[in-house]
């Protein structure tokens, strides 16, 4: 026999509801095991309280930090900072040779190996020649004139479609503290070719030697570049006749016109006890002479010396004039090129 809960009436075992009160008796178990939940609440409770004490201290943890980080520089910022402190390779500016080259004029003409010849270099971006000649007596050059690239990360990479012997290819530039790597391969080459620029070298600074001045500072911005001509050795000097400015340096005259800063000429007059390879034009220098100038020129527009020791090229929009001592050695030469 068992007791309803309800109205405490005896009932048989096997009844599941109770005829008195009419109530169903597994009630009591649902009952129970309602009422016996207590125990698993409060462990629901207590890890209740415990994640919110977590999520608070995460979301106090999370607004430490961000509050923190707004005086750290943004990734922008940072890149920009980067930018910003990029290496100056106006230091670069000048020629820069294999080790296998000791010499450079008009009669030798150019011993065996590579010539980088750094004209500009303005933030970031190089203006360049580059001349790989054979060994002695083939004098075979190849060359990629007034290259124009982007120097990034100390390397600049660079495309050609012709070194002067129809090749086509690509090439590397690595800078150094004291010396540049060149690499350059040829692609395509053509197949009646005698020679290439291919090259793998290293190249060392000439300190004595300005690169050729083939034109290559004509109408230039002077200021861009005047740390390649050394220091100057006179005060400038302002030219009435054609409103520019004269600026000295050694054996070297550079004219600068006062509106936009351009280089409008430049004259080199060689000292006979100075260094005459100091300056060149086309590997003409110092120790050339009239017979290895129309060699390297062709003829002159006069097809011969004048009255004052000159002979004289035109040039596009310019000219380019010789000037030699008596007998017949060149002692200085001036090159002009005008705007229009």
């Amino acid at each position: 026999m068992k007791q309803c809960p309800f109205c405490k009436k005896e009932l048989p075992d096997e009844l599941e509801f109770c005829p008195y009160c009419m109530q169903k008796l597994n009630q009591v178990r649902e009952f129970s095991s309602v009422s016996i939940k207590p125990k698993s609440s409060k462990k629901f409770l207590i890890a209740a309280f415990v994640s919110i004490i977590i999520l608070i201290t995460a979301s106090v943890t999370i607004w430490y930090f961000s509050v923190s980080n707004k005086n750290l520089p943004s990734s922008d910022a940072t890149a920009s900072l980067t930018v910003s402190e990029q290496t100056d390779y106006s230091g670069y500016i000048g020629i820069w040779q294999s080790k296998d080259i000791t010499t450079q004029n008009a009669e030798q003409q150019l011993e065996g190996g590579t010539t980088l010849e750094i004209i500009t270099v303005k933030d970031s971006v190089i203006r360049f020649n580059l001349t790989k000649t054979s060994d002695y007596p083939n004098q075979r050059i190849a060359q990629l004139s007034n290259i124009t690239a982007e120097i990034i990360d100390n390397v600049v990479s660079f495309s050609f479609s012709d070194d002067g012997w129809g090749n086509r290819g690509t090439g590397k530039l690595t800078f150094s503290k004291d010396e540049i790597y060149a690499e350059v391969t040829v692609l395509e080459e053509n197949s009646t070719a005698q020679w290439n620029i291919a090259m793998t070298s290293y190249l060392t600074k000439r300190e004595d030697t300005i690169q050729d001045m083939d034109m290559n500072y004509l109408l230039e911005d002077f200021n861009e570049i005047r740390d390649i001509f050394g220091e100057e050795t006179a005060s400038p000097q302002e030219n009435m006749y054609d409103f520019s400015i004269s600026h000295y340096f050694e054996e070297l005259t550079v004219n600068v016109n006062q509106d936009n800063n351009r280089i409008m000429s430049f004259s080199v007059t060689y000292d006979p006890a100075g260094n005459k390879e100091r300056y060149h034009f086309k590997g003409i220098n110092g120790n050339s002479t009239l017979e290895d100038v129309i060699k390297i020129m062709g003829q002159p527009v006069l097809n011969t010396v004048n009255e004052n020791g000159e002979i004289v090229y035109g040039i596009k929009n310019g000219f380019i004039k010789f000037y030699f001592d008596d007998n017949m050695n060149v002692t200085g030469f001036f090159a002009f090129i005008s705007e229009a």
